[in-house]
């Protein structure tokens, strides 16, 4: 098994976070508007554009120190280490063709106990 399946997920978390920032740092600068407008405590839900895989990356670290619960498409779990990974990460799988009751109630659980909830709206053709 590889190393990092058997990392706590908190402390996975917070590497990725750190080494996704550098990376990031490399080709960018990460400029967040009206950081101070986000809630300083308790659960609450972001919404992103997401055309590409770098905006999953930008928001990821752009509201450090607060970890991000993604909603993600339940496709990607189906590949063994990509899966064990965005779980680690702390994503958990949508079925879009056939929502369930879940896809609500456990965000809405997540943001009770002070969780963020991350969605993206896929924007295509641009």
């Amino acid at each position: 098994m590889l190393c990092f399946l058997k990392i706590k997920s908190k402390i996975f978390y917070r590497f990725v976070r750190r080494f996704v920032t550098k990376f990031l740092g490399l080709f960018n600068k990460i400029k967040i508007d009206n950081k101070q407008n986000m809630p300083a405590e308790g659960g609450y839900i972001i919404a992103c554009t997401h055309t590409g895989w770098i905006n999953i990356l930008n928001l990821g670290v752009s509201i450090c120190p607060n970890p991000i619960q993604f909603m993600t498409k339940k496709q990607l779990f189906d590949y063994k280490l990509l899966g064990r990974f965005i779980t680690k990460m702390k994503a958990f799988p949508v079925d879009r063709e056939n929502p369930y009751p879940s896809v609500v109630k456990v965000p809405m659980n997540w943001i009770q106990e002070g969780k963020v909830i991350g969605i993206f709206q896929v924007v295509q053709g641009i």
